[in-house]
């Protein structure tokens, strides 16, 4: 494998093993069907995000002109 320690062969093999997962996600994405009208709207739906933190006062810490 052209590694001098055991360490490189590792490091080495590890590349292999990487690059041999990203090409199969990569087949995996082109192999898919295309995104359609319903995918796109979908991806457009409001999303509602609550950090639950109604009791801290921003304006206090940051002012209110911001």
């Amino acid at each position: 494998m052209g590694g001098g320690t055991i360490s490189g062969v590792i490091d080495l093999a590890l590349d292999r093993v990487i690059r041999a997962e990203e090409l199969r996600r990569d087949v995996a994405a082109y192999a898919r069907r295309p995104v359609d009208e319903h995918d796109l709207a979908v991806a457009d739906l409001p999303v509602e995000f609550d950090l639950d933190d109604d009791e801290i006062d921003y304006d206090a810490i940051y002012g209110g002109d911001r």
